[in-house]
């Protein structure tokens, strides 16, 4: 098997479905806008996603280990998304879109912890590196802004599936080519009393418990997203010139992640789970003191290039260990379980940020994320045995 090539596939994997992903989600409040649906309705909408990425990904992540088999799933979805993104387009009703909303959740929600998963598995079979394919899912997201910011010039959002779909559907064409990786069976390196990966006597929640304060770490930092993508335009808008320079602060801070997750697998190695996991939560707090204290609105947008190490240690930090501290069987689950505690920090964060938004100052709101973040980086620092785990892929 040529590695190279299998390793570009699963770059085109990633680049196809976030293309799509960043031609989609960003522009569904314009969309329902454009509809000329009220302000409530498109809140109520927009918390379908979220919600349905709390119960499915584990779900998903169970059958994908029990069947051993995570390329038909990541199939299944390229297949439909933009079958359900047509539809929506062309839907009107607040029931129609609801219901379409609800399918699309089912799936989106679902794809990064699956696609993780088999990059992985060819992670630890033939030695690629994990940060250097998943960049192409950051780039894809970047190229998907411009792609619709040209389209808009000359065309109307209500055809703007005629960019989605066809991105999704290459993506789709690509995974008709990606095999499984059967991996032989060995240790883990952290495994109790040489415990195989494969050993059915292990219970499933005794393997999944020694996670519990990495999750909880995953949640404070996810309570704290929400101050970027739903409240961040918000805030700009309030500021001299911000609308202006909002798209700015989007392409520096997509854009960031492009130099920075190449070389997360590496960082990764050198300082472990526990350093990466505090490095991205300071600069997360860095971030939000720089946007409530800031009187500058170029600095405020400056400081958004902090995203590639907030977010982009985050996440590879995040997916590595999960790989390297649970058994094969729960690989899919551990993943599922990371991408319905991301979405229940959203939600949450959703929810408490407007009140927090609403109460008070905005700039209290920020002081407020950024002490969370500070938190979770004094419980991750105290969590020694998150640096017990080297990583093996």
């Amino acid at each position: 098997m040529n590695v190279q090539f299998e390793t570009w596939k699963l770059r085109s994997l990633y680049l196809t479905f976030f293309a799509g992903l960043g031609s989609l989600i960003p522009y569904l409040p314009v969309l329902l806008t454009h509809r000329h649906f009220s302000p409530l309705s498109i809140g109520l909408l927009l918390s379908i996603n979220p919600i349905v990425g709390i119960l499915l990904p584990p779900l998903w992540g169970a059958v994908a280990d029990r069947t051993g088999r995570a390329v038909p799933l990541l199939r299944l979805q390229l297949l439909v998304l933009p079958i359900l993104v047509i539809i929506l387009y062309h839907s009107s009703t607040v029931v129609a879109i609801a219901g379409i909303l609800t399918g699309l959740a089912v799936f989106l929600t679902s794809f990064p912890p699956l696609a993780d998963h088999l990059t992985l598995d060819y992670a630890q079979r033939y030695g690629i590196d994990y940060g250097r394919v998943r960049v192409f899912g950051s780039i894809g997201f970047s190229l998907a802004n411009l792609s619709v910011t040209a389209f808009l010039l000359h065309g109307s959002i209500d055809f703007l599936w005629l960019l989605y779909s066809p991105f999704v559907a290459t993506g789709f064409l690509v995974s008709l080519t990606i095999r499984e990786v059967v991996q032989e069976d060995s240790p883990l390196p952290n495994s109790d009393q040489g415990a195989s990966r494969n050993d059915p006597s292990v219970n499933r929640a005794a393997s999944l418990r020694p996670l519990l304060p990495f999750y909880l770490i995953v949640l404070g930092l996810a309570l704290t997203i929400p101050a970027y993508n739903t409240f961040f335009p918000l805030y700009m808008s309030r500021l001299e010139g911000g609308a202006k320079l909002l798209p700015l602060a989007y392409v520096l801070s997509s854009g960031s992640e492009v130099f920075t997750m190449p070389f997360a697998t590496k960082l990764y190695n050198r300082l472990g789970p526990r350093y990466m996991l505090i490095l991205s939560a300071v600069s997360y707090a860095l971030r939000w003191v720089v946007v409530a204290v800031s009187p500058w609105t170029v600095m405020i947008v400056a400081i958004q290039i902090l995203h590639g190490v907030s977010f982009g240690f985050f996440y590879t930090s995040c997916v590595m260990y999960i790989r390297n501290t649970l058994p094969r069987r729960l690989f899919a689950t551990g993943q599922g379980i990371f991408g319905a505690t991301t979405a229940l920090g959203n939600v949450l964060g959703n929810i408490l940020g407007g009140m927090l938004y609403e109460a008070g100052s905005p700039r209290e709101f920020y002081l407020t994320a950024a002490m969370i973040c500070l938190i979770a980086a004094v419980f991750a620092w105290r969590r020694r045995k998150l640096q017990t785990i080297s990583s093996a892929v």
